[in-house]
């Protein structure tokens, strides 16, 4: 009975994800973040530079031969905030009419919490994964769809890149309009971002 117990044990924990250990946890080197849309009058873009959170990698990906397969094998985990009032046109505006509909001042963050990772398919350098996770914009949280693609360069960083269609209304924001109405910006939205990571100054794995 007890060799059976043993077995069964070591079956469990074979079965196991791999530990902490396996998952090196990156940090914000630098970032880009642009948000593209339409209107009655012109296209549009806002952009930031800031992407603040961290991102559990797979140490394997940072081997010499990136790319293996490692779905399943290390829990996903990543977290991101984007400050709102970070995100600015060209025109201040622009500007104003997009902090006013994220109502930046009652939710000053827009958030991306990683839940699962679903596909990968490696490619030089790298890998290419279908994610999903919880988007949140002016205090609405919904469940989205991600395809990323994730590269490590010669220096150890990693560059996350990725895009996504948004609609608006389905984070109740309202569309800006100016001039009383006869300028219209568009419901939906294309969200393209980069983002660079380095491992954190401690060399912490994930918890």
């Amino acid at each position: 009975m007890k060799s059976t117990r043993l077995i069964l044990t070591a079956v469990l924990l074979a079965a196991l994800p791999l530990s902490a250990a396996d998952a090196i946890r990156m940090q914000t080197a630098s970032a880009s973040v642009t948000v593209e849309g339409t209107s009655t009058l012109h296209a549009w873009t806002v952009s930031s530079g800031t992407i603040d959170g961290w991102v559990e990698v797979p140490a394997e990906l940072l081997e010499p031969a990136p790319g293996q397969e490692w779905l399943g094998h290390v829990r996903p985990g990543s977290r991101i905030t984007i400050p709102a009032r970070s995100l600015q046109s060209d025109h201040a505006k622009m500007t104003a009419l997009m902090l006013k509909a994220l109502k930046a001042t009652t939710h000053p963050n827009i958030e991306f919490e990683l839940t699962e990772v679903v596909s990968q398919k490696g490619v030089p350098g790298g890998v290419e994964l279908q994610t999903r996770g919880t988007l949140t914009i002016a205090g609405k949280s919904r469940p989205i769809e991600l395809p990323v693609e994730v590269r490590r360069d010669a220096s150890g960083k990693v560059a996350i890149r990725g895009a996504a269609p948004v609609r608006m209304s389905e984070f109740g924001i309202r569309p800006p309009t100016a001039m009383l109405g006869t300028i219209r910006t568009g419901n939906d939205v294309n969200v393209k971002f980069e983002w660079i990571v380095s491992p954190s100054p401690a060399g912490s794995v994930s918890n």
